[in-house]
């Protein structure tokens, strides 16, 4: 299930020399994806890649 991030969401940067989680490294390229493409272009693109999915 794909849940988008807020309308206020924030990159989350790295503190000290711990790497970011997964799930936060993930959130992070859809703020990126959704500040440059906006959210309808990011809830069209999960649709699509939810229905390929499917066929699998």
């Amino acid at each position: 299930e794909n849940i988008s991030p807020p309308k206020n969401a924030v990159i989350q940067k790295t503190k000290g020399k711990k790497p970011l989680p997964d799930y936060l490294n993930q959130r992070n390229g859809v703020v990126e994806y959704i500040a440059k493409y906006g959210s309808k272009s990011w809830k069209n693109k999960t649709a699509i890649i939810e229905e390929v999915s499917m066929k699998w």
